[in-house]
């Protein structure tokens, strides 16, 4: 998506992936998401609609990257992040997209933990 995608496409997209980043949120058992490499865009609303977010610690950043490539980020979206993402990692995290690494994800709350890839999915 790029900010010429006609208006009426960005509404299908939206159509589509909301009810997917939402999904998490709505079971009723703890949910885990295990984030292997890169997680920008939409690989970052479905991550922030888990419980619980493992990111490997040796390579790939978490980023919202909405507004670096100018697109505007949906009310639907804008409301995960306030519930999923702490208050004091917010304007870095949306506003400024920061790319995180797992460690520094880790320090400021956006995972749980960073662990190494071996570990990734024992950690859950």
């Amino acid at each position: 998506m790029s900010p010429s995608t006609p208006q009426r496409d960005k509404k299908i997209w939206g159509d589509l992936v909301m009810p997917a980043f939402a999904r998490p949120i709505l079971l009723p058992c703890p949910t885990v998401c295990a984030i292997n490499g890169h997680a920008f865009g939409a690989g970052l609303m479905f991550a922030l609609g888990h419980d619980v977010r493992l990111q490997r610690s040796e390579r790939g950043y978490i980023c919202a990257v909405e507004v670096a490539i100018g697109v505007a980020t949906p009310p639907a979206e804008m409301t995960l992040f306030r519930h999923a993402v702490p208050a004091d990692a917010f304007y870095e995290t949306v506003l400024k997209a920061t790319r995180w690494g797992g460690a520094e994800a880790a320090a400021r709350g956006l995972v749980r933990r960073a662990v190494p890839t071996d570990e990734l999915e024992q950690e859950g």
